[in-house]
């Protein structure tokens, strides 16, 4: 997913997924003048804990970790972060949620109905800020219980 960058207090915020996974390698055989194709499937291991965490990196620190919190659900979408302070962060269970980027503390949450399918963005019009989400899901959020949708969603920031 794609990771934001706040320039002025050299960090990055990505979201990270923990957990093991099996690695297969598969082959189609050649046929009617197409080579081999080699591709690989992942599938989580059964029976190792699986989880997201929203991670700060340190980069003026040399990469160091400067805060980590465990999510709800499976993160999803990407991060965006704001001059404000601001870090927001999807999930496939469809919450998007604002953190504070010193300490990684949700400080605003909001059902947005479907899971968190791109990263936020953010705009401005006429003076006001505003951060916009596509909230749709996805084959793999809705296998995971989690609903789907057509929605972009659009929040107005505090002036």
């Amino acid at each position: 997913h794609p990771v934001a960058y706040d320039p002025v207090a050299a960090r990055a915020f990505a979201q990270v997924r923990h957990g093991a996974a099996t690695y297969t390698v598969k082959t189609v055989p050649a046929a009617s003048g197409r080579p081999e194709i080699r591709y690989t499937e992942t599938s989580e291991a059964r029976g190792e804990p699986a989880f997201s965490t929203l991670t700060a990196v340190d980069l003026g620190a040399g990469g160091r970790i400067a805060w980590s919190v465990k999510a709800g659900s499976r993160l999803s979408g990407g991060t965006l972060s704001t001059s404000g302070g601001l870090v927001f962060s999807g999930e496939e269970d469809g919450h998007l949620d604002a953190h504070d980027a010193r300490d990684g503390r949700i400080l605003w949450r909001f059902q947005c109905g479907a899971g968190i399918s791109g990263p936020p963005v953010t705009y401005t019009v006429d003076g006001r800020q505003y951060v916009a989400v596509a909230a749709g899901g996805s084959s793999f959020t809705k296998a995971s219980g989690f609903g789907t949708g057509d929605a972009l969603v659009v929040f107005a920031l505090p002036e």
